[in-house]
């Protein structure tokens, strides 16, 4: 298995072109990085993710192939959970100027995918979604309403957050047989 063609390599690039531009911004520097790639790029391996068996392992210490890395890397000790989690935080919660339908496309993905997660993966995405709608109370109401926001259908195949339309939806994936994720996930509705 090749590291570039993972979602984990993937999610690398993410984290290096996002760290790249805080980091610029931090030291004021100007840099020019349209991040609308990346993002997209994120929101589209959601998918994989959640049918990804290894999602709570390290692959790279699991294979002989990576041997010569080095192992006290933080990113050669990070699951891919871990790394989205990461990518995540960068895109919503270090950016001032949050756009709602980015962030709603976003939660509405996660949730549909948490179906397929395993349990700690399922717990830390909750933790994301939770900590999201406390920043920004706004996302709260759209989790909370039986209405309808926009005109059109939710489409949960297309690979980009800005045209699938998560207002059009419900967040049915909240109901789960675990009764741990069960409990987390209604106070969502408080």
């Amino acid at each position: 298995m090749s590291i570039k063609n993972t979602t984990k390599g993937g999610l690398l690039c993410i984290i290096t072109a996002l760290k790249l531009l805080y980091e610029q911004a931090r030291i004021k520097k100007i840099i020019d990085l349209d991040l609308s790639t990346f993002i997209i790029y994120l929101y589209s391996i959601m998918i994989p993710m959640s049918l990804n068996p290894y999602i709570e392992t390290n692959i790279v210490h699991k294979s002989k192939k990576y041997e010569n890395l080095d192992q006290d890397h933080a990113f050669n000790n990070l699951t891919e959970i871990d790394m989205f989690a990461e990518c995540f935080n960068h895109i919503f919660y270090q950016d001032k100027n949050l756009n709602l339908l980015k962030a709603s496309a976003f939660i509405k993905r996660l949730f549909t995918v948490l179906l397929g997660f395993p349990e700690k993966s399922i717990l830390k995405s909750l933790e994301l979604i939770q900590k999201l709608i406390n920043k920004h109370p706004r996302l709260n109401s759209f989790l909370n309403s039986n209405e309808n926001y926009g005109e059109g259908v939710y489409n949960g195949e297309i690979d980009n957050p800005d045209l699938s339309n998560p207002y059009l939806s419900f967040y049915w994936e909240l109901k789960h047989y675990s009764p741990k994720i069960s409990k987390i996930a209604n106070n969502f509705f408080r």
